[in-house]
């Protein structure tokens, strides 16, 4: 009776989990009225909300350039060095263990070499590694998570697999809106609002964004938005 019981409520939780993350893989499960919008920035123009992602200039590396700065309503960043991903970053103090929500529309409008360009959330900025979550993305308009240590090894980041939107070949460097739910334990990925993939979530401490792209690129930033979320 007593195994019987420990079967009965481990099948229940199976089913409490199973039906938890067939909810919050649907798009809509989340509306206006759950999110509490903690930080928006436009670039329509330069203000107070988006002035710190721009350079105070360019930023010289091995004689090489890079660059992001407002311009025809997005924050345009061109990497023109030929040595890897370089970033512009924004500090942001956030409580990452509540449930939470990442939405930013992007593209990357000029790439010459295999690079992608990326968002970052949870970053130590006084780590010289590179640390925190991030979201790969590319012309393609495919897309991978990464979560990276911040540990001096060969290989700092867990990639995960790369997940292709099914967008024509044709629509290769047109604009994509990603969503990232962090609930609970676990991030949902969302793709012009449809569903993509689930990842583990890993614990953050660092209290940086940031926007990136690779060498020889040119990445747009139309927006982005940051909300806690209030969910049953």
């Amino acid at each position: 009776m007593y195994s019987a019981r420990i079967i009965l409520i481990t099948l229940m939780l199976i089913f409490n989990l199973h039906s938890h993350a067939q909810k919050y893989s649907w798009y809509g499960a989340v509306t206006d009225t759950n999110r509490q919008v903690i930080y928006r920035a436009d670039f329509d123009k330069v203000d107070d909300s988006n002035k710190d992602w721009e350079t105070e200039q360019s930023k010289e590396s091995h004689d090489s350039l890079l660059y992001a700065y407002v311009k025809d309503g997005m924050l345009e960043l061109t990497n023109n060095t030929s040595e890897g991903t370089y970033s512009t970053a924004f500090p942001f103090m956030f409580d990452y263990t509540k449930d939470f929500e990442i939405e930013f529309r992007v593209r990357l409008a000029a790439q010459y070499t295999d690079w992608g360009s990326l968002v970052y959330w949870g970053r130590d900025s006084v780590n010289e590694q590179q640390n925190g979550q991030c979201l790969y993305f590319y012309q393609s308009s495919a897309y991978s998570m990464a979560y990276c240590t911040g540990v001096d090894t060969n290989n700092p980041c867990n990639y995960e697999k790369i997940r292709h939107t099914g967008r024509p070949k044709k629509e290769a460097g047109r604009f994509n809106t990603y969503t990232v739910r962090k609930i609970t334990d676990l991030y949902y990925v969302f793709v012009n609002s449809e569903y993509s993939h689930k990842y583990s979530y890993t614990p953050l401490h660092g209290q940086t964004l940031g926007f990136g792209t690779g060498s020889k690129s040119v990445a747009n930033l139309d927006y982005i938005q940051v909300s806690y979320l209030k969910l049953d």
